[in-house]
């Protein structure tokens, strides 16, 4: 009997190739396949796959493990085994496989690259990819060479939540979520209602970070929410609500169109504020009468998004010196202590109702579960217990209200960081455009005085 599992990695893989080609385990690479590769430059083959299909970010690596039960079988046929799996699973992905002997039961490591070098396409390891095709492979290959597997795997060699997910139909997680997402969505009041209402369908909400992801029960890791196939934030999730997008034939989003960079005629500009004016103006932005901003270097259109941007937030706040800007940091500093302060007694309070919370959700998640799924009953019972005497409506109301409240923080602490990097875009690009200016050759008054006029 083979134990399988494939882990995803986020390390180089001459780290991960190391570990597993471990000589002192391994009969001194006696038993090391490569595929698609060699050992001597399997890591770096597998960099130049990732650099060629440009994917060079996110998951570097997969591990796979293959443990045998001790005295069951043989080293050679282990690995034996081991081929076997990776040419049927693996196909078109460079793998290195060793096969340790170096503890009771004989197992076999591989460091899988996660990109294909024959599609280009990332691997990816699910609860679903796991159940049917890992282990399905893997217990199919021990029969054929003669081991055990276990016949009767707990959860009908499925999770509650892909059962639950074949049942409604859906025969992945991913479409589950989505249609899941759609029904919560319509009927959410805000975003606090929207994660409570996910946890009561089976989902860990992690929502500390731009993107909410939803984790189903037993899943190795979460998905983002989408919407016509783009993922949301939190600020996504927000207008959806407020501004009742859910009928599919409108867009989800607002498109957010880039404007031209234009010269806003402020009441009067002084200092920083008339130099960056000033030199948009050097650089072609604007003419008599005229917006021309693409007249340059395209190039230089991103330079006028950035510019504008800090034109706008130094009239916001009428910053004129350094001394301003200084201020305005430290506000920010201070503002953004408190607001982390905030959340940790928030998340203090959610650590402290945690198993309240959480038996909120599996009250209603593991409602109507089959009888022969006993751990979730045993859930179903604790959760029960639990709740036994509370008053659930309350309870529901204090969760909602105190995700929204994270909700709040979390938002307002994107927008400070918003603004710090605004400020230290300003220092960069004020000193950058004076010793631009210092330049003899520009007559600054001339300048300056058709500029003002253009006003």
């Amino acid at each position: 009997m083979a134990v399988t599992k494939v882990l995803s990695r986020h390390m180089r893989p001459d780290q991960l190739i190391s570990y597993v080609a471990n000589p002192m385990k391994t009969e001194e690479h006696t038993l090391v396949s490569c595929f698609h590769c060699e050992l001597d430059n399997a890591a770096r083959r597998m960099l130049e796959t990732k650099a060629r299909w440009g994917k060079e970010g996110g998951i570097e690596m997969f591990h796979g493990i293959q443990a045998f039960d001790p005295g069951e079988v043989s080293p050679e046929l282990a690995h034996d085994i081991g081929c076997q799996f990776i040419e049927e699973h693996f196909k078109g992905y460079e793998v290195v496989l060793a096969t340790h002997i170096d503890k009771d039961h004989i197992h076999n490591h591989m460091a899988v690259n996660s990109v294909n070098f024959l599609t280009g396409k990332k691997y990816h390891s699910t609860a679903e990819s796991y159940y049917v095709q890992v282990r399905g492979t893997s217990d199919r290959l021990c029969r054929e060479n003669g081991l055990s597997v276990i016949e009767n795997p707990g959860r009908h060699g499925k999770s509650y939540a892909l059962w639950r997910a074949n049942k409604l139909g859906y025969p992945t997680l991913r479409e589950m979520l989505d249609k899941d997402a759609e029904e919560v969505l319509a009927i959410a009041l805000s975003a606090g209602d929207v994660y409570r209402l996910m946890e009561a369908r089976g989902y860990e909400v992690e929502h500390n970070s731009k993107y909410p992801t939803f984790k189903p029960k037993g899943a190795e890791h979460g998905f983002r929410l989408r919407f016509n196939g783009k993922p949301l934030t939190e600020d996504d999730i927000d207008r959806l609500i407020e501004n009742d997008l859910m009928d599919t034939t409108r867009e989800i989003f607002v498109i957010k169109k880039r404007e031209p960079a234009k010269f806003v005629p402020y009441p009067k500009l002084h200092g920083f504020r008339a130099l960056i004016a000033y030199y948009m103006y050097l650089l072609g932005a604007f003419t008599k009468k005229k917006q021309v901003p693409y007249k340059v270097d395209p190039e230089d259109v991103k330079k006028f998004y950035r510019l504008q941007e800090e034109l706008d937030y130094m009239h916001r706040y009428e910053f004129h010196c350094y001394d301003d800007m200084t201020a305005r940091e430290a506000a920010i500093e201070a503002e953004m202590d408190k607001l982390t302060k905030t959340r940790t007694i928030l998340n203090s309070k959610k650590k402290r109702n945690k198993k309240l919370y959480d038996a909120l959700a599996d009250a209603e998640y593991y409602a109507g579960v089959p009888e022969d799924y006993a751990e979730e009953h045993a859930r179903l019972y604790e959760a029960q217990c639990l709740l036994e005497g509370k008053d659930t409506v309350a309870l529901n109301k204090e969760k909602t209200e105190l995700y929204e409240q994270l909700v709040a923080v979390n938002k307002r602490l994107r927008e400070l960081r918003s603004e710090k990097r605004i400020i230290a875009n300003m220092r960069v690009d004020i000193l950058h455009i004076t010793e631009i200016l210092d330049d003899p050759a520009v007559n600054r008054q001339e300048a300056m005085r058709e500029l003002m006029e253009e006003r």
